[in-house]
């Protein structure tokens, strides 16, 4: 017999928040110029919040890697930067995805090898 002691809380925050910024927003859409825009290529906006990004300059942007793992696919034009008002700090990507197959997507901002942020997690596929 084994006893588990537990606590479940629901909140809108996290009662025990880590040390690096959090998922505050995301946005997905097509992504490329046009028209026409591929079907195949998926925009991704995600906007972090938190301590490690709060106050980090605008000249940061060159520094700071977008890290972006798909299960499959290529990533197209990763940047990242400080959304101007705020203390809030956005990685954006594309995705050329390889069929209508969903593909599970992981991303993250880094600084000179450390993580600044949670791990975004996502699947993606191309619209009907």
């Amino acid at each position: 017999e084994w006893t588990y002691r537990y606590r479940l809380h629901w909140a809108a925050d996290d009662p025990f928040p880590g040390p690096l910024a959090r998922v505050a927003a995301t946005w997905t859409g097509r992504g490329g110029f046009g028209p026409p825009r591929p079907r195949n290529l998926r925009r991704v906006v995600i906007d972090f919040e938190g301590e490690t990004v709060a106050d980090l300059p605008e000249t940061a942007r060159t520094e700071i890697e977008v890290v972006v793992s798909p299960q499959r696919g290529r990533i197209v034009k990763p940047y990242s930067h400080r959304l101007v008002g705020t203390k809030r700090w956005r990685g954006i990507f594309e995705i050329e995805l390889p069929d209508r197959d969903p593909v599970d997507v992981r991303a993250y901002l880094r600084l000179n090898g450390r993580p600044l942020t949670e791990t975004w997690i996502g699947q993606l596929m191309v619209p009907e």
